[in-house]
């Protein structure tokens, strides 16, 4: 499963171990093995072993794995291996690989789009529903090897068929060393959807993600969703996907059909999430007052990011996760607007006392609770986050296919963290939110 790595290494024994060496740019090693090792000369490529090395009479593979070393004699292959968890250590040094290779890389946003639940978009009329969000009609059609998602006169969306295809996904998780992808389908998701379409909707997309998953050999793990405007048949669904199909979380698209995500009527949602210790994880929907936004595509710009703010703040002050300590929520793109806006929601709430009158619980604290997602292509971004929240609440997320997972993990990469946040926010944090490894 493991991915080359990103930072030139030699892989060698030592004291019966496998360890890392790091080189510096002069190719030498950081740290002495004994009298093993020995400067070479020359200029190393991307993706091939050029050249050996001596590290105490072992042969190792272009793989990180200790299953690659075999004893034949004086010398190491020394190669340029491609994986962002180490491309900024510098304590890997004696390290053991089995401990160096403790979490996957995990890629907690990336989107499909299958077929099958095309097709049952394509009987949309776009009928509001019990306050649904709407503007305009959702209707979406076949064409050209593609599906055209269009909100009225507002926003449209194209979703090809190959950029949402698992083989252009693992081809894409593949050059850029990701491991696992937490895969969930592009909105519109089944709330958004007429009420009579809406539990098919999400019983064939959660039917369509668990062939995925099952066809993935443990590359992919699932997202449910649910038909969040029928809560009873949301409860059946999400047990359902749940103990027959191992989905690791739900998705919200920021409305649940029967009002705002704080409605009375789906706390039942929320409570059996938290019961049975699965994820909620947020994502924006095109708003019901998109139309102040169409103009210079700034739906997706901006509107997409207020949209799951709005969201997450309902969620917490509108109690529920004060109702629900053990309800996990994640959401997309770096808190949208809420970590930059958070000091006037912390003065208006915590000093001036407004909209906490259903909380009796410190907003902030509340919503440090929160994880956030890394899918947002900016280093001043992650870092605001980072230095708020800290490695312990941050996901690496790409929003893939919209965004190069490469253009993430470079973002990520200029901050230049310390090698154990990098390695929570890459993948340790994920692997047990999401039970993966």
């Amino acid at each position: 499963m493991y991915r080359p790595l990103s930072q030139t290494f030699v892989l060698g024994q030592l004291q019966q171990r496998v360890v890392f060496l790091p080189l510096d740019e002069n190719l030498r090693t950081a740290g002495s093995v004994g009298d093993y090792y020995e400067q070479t000369h020359l200029i190393v490529h991307r993706r091939q072993v050029v050249e050996r090395v001596m590290v105490d009479r072992w042969l190792i593979g272009d793989l990180p794995d200790a299953g690659t070393c075999r004893r034949v004699g004086e010398h190491a292959s020394l190669g340029r291996l491609l994986h962002p968890r180490y491309a900024s250590r510098r304590d890997v040094h004696g390290q053991t690989g089995e401990a160096l290779m403790a979490a996957p890389i995990v890629d907690c946003q990336t989107h499909l789009f299958p077929a099958a639940y095309g097709d049952v978009l394509a009987r949309n009329r776009g009928t509001p529903n019990h306050g649904a969000p709407h503007h305009g009609a959702l209707l979406v059609r076949r064409e050209r090897g593609a599906f055209t998602a269009n909100y009225g006169e507002v926003q449209q969306f194209r979703l090809d068929d190959d950029d949402y295809s698992p083989r252009r996904k693992l081809r894409d998780m593949d050059e850029a060393g990701v491991d696992v992808g937490v895969i969930s389908v592009n909105m519109p998701g089944p709330e958004q959807l007429d009420v009579e379409l809406a539990e098919e909707a999400a019983r064939v997309c959660n039917d369509e993600l668990a062939d995925i998953c099952a066809a993935s050999q443990g590359r992919f793990v699932a997202l449910a969703c649910l038909p969040w405007q029928l809560p009873d048949r949301a409860l059946a669904e999400l047990a359902r996907a749940d103990d027959e199909l191992g989905v690791r979380g739900a998705m919200l698209f920021s409305h649940v059909g029967l009002g705002p995500v704080d409605a009375p009527a789906v706390d039942v949602i929320y409570a059996e999430l938290a019961r049975r210790r699965l994820p909620l994880v947020l994502h924006p929907c095109v708003p019901s007052w998109a139309e102040d936004f169409g103009d210079h595509s700034m739906v997706t710009m901006l509107g997409l990011m207020v949209d799951h703010s709005l969201a997450a703040l309902r969620l917490v002050l509108g109690g529920v996760l004060e109702r629900h300590p053990e309800l996990v929520v994640v959401q997309p793109h770096c808190g949208g607007v809420l970590p930059y806006l958070w000091g006037r929601i912390r003065h208006q709430t915590e000093a001036m006392g407004r909209g906490v009158a259903r909380i009796a619980s410190s907003p902030t604290e509340l919503y440090r609770r929160v994880y956030l997602d890394t899918a947002s292509p900016w280093p001043s971004a992650l870092r605001l986050v980072y230095e708020w929240v800290g490695a312990e609440r941050m996901l690496f997320g790409s929003d893939h296919p919209w965004v190069s997972i490469q253009l993430l993990l470079d973002s990520l990469r200029e901050l230049q963290l310390p090698a154990a946040a990098s390695e929570r926010i890459l993948g340790g944090n994920a692997s047990n939110l999401f039970a993966i490894g």
